[in-house]
């Protein structure tokens, strides 16, 4: 049971960080999740038309 708490602490204290980050630079981050995103996407796109072999 510890183990699970101390890792649950771990998550949260890493999301709270990370939501702070994001609110002091708001507009850099937007720029930077939407090309993450549209990598993402481009990258899936591609595996899409990629037949594998069994």
């Amino acid at each position: 049971m510890a183990a699970t708490t101390s890792l649950f602490a771990q998550l949260f204290s890493v999301d709270v960080l990370y939501y702070r980050y994001i609110a002091l630079n708001y507009e850099s981050s937007l720029d930077s999740i939407t090309q993450s995103k549209m990598a993402l996407n481009n990258y899936r796109k591609h595996l899409s038309l990629i037949k594998f072999k069994h």
